[in-house]
């Protein structure tokens, strides 16, 4: 979600599966990230800090985004970057949002 002012961002895994046990459950949480703040855009840069995340690690810190308009559709991808569980690998993340009126 992206106001005139601030952003939200919620990411969670593929093939996510409701959890029943509480292992599977506390699984969950490796497969969910989320984050919050303000942004600002400098030519194809979308620019965001975050105020609040859901595990602490990104409070403060600051992303810097490409991003790609195409009808009512938003595209912005970061990296690449080391993956978080296996940092001799390397990640492009890219996030599609749509315009809802």
């Amino acid at each position: 979600m992206i106001t005139p002012t601030r952003y939200l961002t919620f990411i969670t895994a593929d093939n996510r599966k409701f959890g029943t046990s509480v292992a599977e459950k506390a699984a969950l949480f490796d497969t969910l990230t989320g984050y919050a703040g303000t942004y600002r855009v400098e030519g194809d840069k979308f620019i965001g800090t975050a105020d609040v995340s859901w595990t602490e690690n990104l409070n403060g810190k600051t992303t810097v985004e490409t991003w790609q308009l195409s009808g009512n559709r938003l595209t912005l991808t970061a990296g690449p970057y080391p993956w978080p569980r296996d940092t001799s690998k390397t990640m492009i993340r890219r996030e599609v949002l749509e315009k809802v009126e």
